[in-house]
């Protein structure tokens, strides 16, 4: 086991991570004023790390004491769904989309997803679930779009 006393070399500008134990720059390190160096001790990758980790075990715990917001957040995106989903669609071309949306992950090792080109429900204006508002695209992408929608490129 390897131990290390002191973190931070004044000359080279570079420190010890307390968590991964890498040396990086000492640029990597968040600042913090009440330390020697005024760094923290663990590099930033590894406090982002911890930060995710903490936010993912803090929903979990809000959840298990709040199930009814749990599946008011599940059945609320199946509701809005089912409302915006008018008569006379075609439920097979919804299908189509979510199969092919399937097979593309599954060829390329990508995950793709269904998406909205007008957001089932947006600030200005809201789509229809219907095959001419579906596209499919990155689940990365869809996720940077968010709910978000360029008027101006229908006007």
């Amino acid at each position: 086991m390897v131990y290390y006393t002191k973190t931070t070399s004044s000359k080279d500008g570079h420190k010890i991570c307390s968590k991964c134990f890498r040396e990086k720059g000492i640029n990597e390190f968040y600042n913090q004023k009440g330390s020697r160096d005024g760094k923290r001790s663990s590099c930033t990758e590894c406090v982002k790390k911890y930060n995710k980790a903490k936010g993912r075990i803090n929903l979990r715990k809000y959840y298990s004491k709040n199930p009814h917001k749990a599946i008011n957040k599940i059945v609320g995106r199946d509701i809005i769904i089912a409302e915006r989903t008018p008569a006379w669609a075609d439920k097979s071309i919804l299908r189509w989309y979510a199969e092919q949306a399937i097979t593309l992950t599954n060829i390329t090792g990508i995950s793709y997803s269904v998406d909205h080109e007008i957001p089932l429900v947006g600030k200005y204006v809201s789509g229809l679930n219907v095959g001419d508002n579906l596209q499919i695209i990155t689940t990365e992408k869809n996720t940077q779009k968010s709910m978000s929608y360029k008027l101006d490129s229908y006007i």
